[in-house]
């Protein structure tokens, strides 16, 4: 009995009920991967199901390994495995010869880089307003030297709680939690390890005031909410990746920390986990760009720093 299948971008195609997706892409000369020949040992022949996916055959445990051990969840199915029934519409994901290089070289190391998800995530931006002065003051050693210091105890408190540093450089860092999921708990960590690098920051002033007479100005932003994630690389060398609109909100509360005199700023999603459990010195309003209104923003207070206003803010 005859059904369709249409493979977004490309067209509607007339194929026979149980037909695989992988058969109905090679009966239409239709570019679909699949460098095992379609025997259930490699992922190059994924697909998402955008429409229809009650159409589909069930996961069988070979599939469901393969998918599971390259970190593939739903609408993410192998074509050589998913016959239809009725009416699908699929989205070929590895869509040209460079895209299965790629995908390949990824799955040539130990462990299979991340694809693409969205979910949400606890992200820590942390910013050194005024390391300008550092270089502009310091040797070029020194200089290395003390961005050498910063990144060594960053990452260090990060990894301490569970985190990913995602981003480093002399002005800016950004870390990440939540990749493995549990986005409550993901963003307690976030904030004591925000609070701990307001600790570790103070001793970094102490040695740069020391040994260079000076102290830099810092803050840190704290936001939870849907982002992109990734990995990035090939073989063994994996960078992971965050992106979206939340990665920009929780930097605007970073770059918000040196106009308002603040250590830590944090959104509203996260007054509303820490509230009762973190003490917050005060609460206001900020305009940030792409927001048709004010957003409330909350300052936490650093370890050791009891509350100075109503946690009820």
């Amino acid at each position: 009995m005859p059904t369709s299948i249409i493979f977004n971008k490309i067209g509607r195609f007339e194929v026979e009920a149980e037909t695989t997706i992988l058969e109905a892409a090679q009966q239409f000369g239709l570019f679909l991967p699949h460098e095992c020949g379609g025997q259930a040992q490699c992922t190059s022949c994924r697909v998402a199901i955008l429409a229809g996916e009650n159409n589909c055959s069930a996961i069988q445990e070979p599939e469901q390994k393969l998918l599971h051990a390259g970190h593939f969840k739903p609408p993410i199915r192998l074509a050589c495995q998913t016959k239809i029934s009725g009416p699908v519409r699929a989205q070929i994901l590895l869509r040209d010869e460079f895209d299965l290089q790629l995908a390949l070289a990824s799955e040539t190391g130990q462990t299979p880089r991340l694809p693409g998800v969205q979910q949400p995530l606890a992200l820590l931006s942390g910013a050194w307003h005024d390391f300008e002065r550092v270089v502009l003051q310091a040797s070029a050693h020194d200089t290395v030297q003390v961005l050498q210091r910063l990144y060594y105890l960053v990452q260090q408190l990060v990894k301490e709680h569970d985190g990913h540093l995602i981003e480093f450089s002399a002005n800016r860092f950004t870390a990440v939690w939540g990749t493995s999921g549990n986005v409550r708990a993901a963003i307690m960590n976030a904030m004591n390890a925000a609070r701990r690098l307001v600790t570790t920051c103070g001793e970094l002033n102490d040695y740069l005031e020391h040994n260079f007479d000076m102290r830099l100005a810092f803050g840190f932003g704290v936001h939870a909410d849907l982002a992109v994630m990734g990995e990035l690389g090939t073989g063994e060398e994996h960078r992971l990746v965050v992106l979206g609109k939340a990665v920009d909100h929780t930097h605007e509360l970073c770059r918000l920390t040196q106009k308002a005199n603040a250590a830590i700023l944090v959104s509203e999603t996260i007054f509303a986990v820490i509230r009762g459990h973190l003490p917050i010195s005060r609460a206001f309003q900020a305009q940030f760009s792409g927001e048709s209104t004010a957003c409330r923003v909350f300052e936490a207070a650093p370890e050791n720093v009891p509350a100075t206003a109503s946690e009820t803010a």
